[in-house]
């Protein structure tokens, strides 16, 4: 698995939608390990709270979008779901956010999805 330093093109997300075509997204939070595909599969509830992106039992499970958000209308209120993980990765690195100078350095989260880049900051 690759991860992007740029918006993925069309043929980056061509390329991952083959491997498993639940991706919707990718988020990314700079200065932190957030950095990973976002599933999301609509009439399997939670299928990737304990799957990884190949569908494998994991106890990290998979970054993923609530089955009810539509992925497809830009929106303000997409809930995503991952791990609060020990090692700063998955959503252990929220924790840094705690501290306002954290924040203040590393205001934006980049959720680019499969018909769009998004970017969003921190408040």
């Amino acid at each position: 698995m690759k991860y992007y330093d740029e918006p993925m093109s069309v043929a980056d997300y061509k390329e991952i939608y083959e491997m498993n075509n639940d991706v919707v997204g990718w988020i990314k939070m700079e200065g932190t390990k957030m950095d990973y595909p976002v599933m999301q599969t609509p009439e399997e509830p939670n299928f990737y709270l304990y799957r990884d992106f190949e569908k494998n039992q994991s106890a990290r499970g998979s970054v993923y979008a609530r089955e009810e958000c539509d992925i497809n209308e830009p929106s303000d209120n997409i809930t995503l779901y991952g791990h609060n993980m020990r090692d700063g990765s998955m959503f252990g690195a929220l924790a840094e956010y705690e501290s306002a100078e954290y924040c203040a350095a590393h205001p934006n989260v980049r959720f680019d999805t499969i018909y769009g880049p998004g970017r969003y900051e921190i408040v």
